[in-house]
């Protein structure tokens, strides 16, 4: 029961990857290079060695597909601890009585 219940934290630390991946995509969807303002920006983390972005090749439609596939894993992990929390509980109650 303990087990399943690490398996679960796995699976929702897997999907918050998941979501933080395809978030930080969106986000850096339209992030263009502006070779005047190289001097005063810093530079991205994304950037060449020369200080060129190169074009993502970032598909919307995917990224919320992964973020709703994630979302639907994240509650399907909760769901499992609740049921094997609710399990311990009775597992306790047999030993009270």
């Amino acid at each position: 029961m303990i087990d399943s219940i690490g398996i679960a934290l796995t699976g929702l630390n897997s999907a918050t990857a998941r979501i933080n991946s395809s978030a930080s995509k969106i986000a850096n969807l339209n992030e263009n290079y502006d070779s005047d303002a190289q001097s005063t920006a810093k530079p991205s983390p994304i950037a060449t060695p020369s200080g060129a972005i190169e074009a993502q090749n970032t598909n919307l439609a995917e990224e919320i597909i992964n973020m709703k596939m994630a979302e639907i894993s994240y509650k399907a992990n909760l769901n499992t601890i609740k049921v094997a929390g609710s399990m311990f509980d009775e597992l306790l109650g047999v030993f009270e009585d």
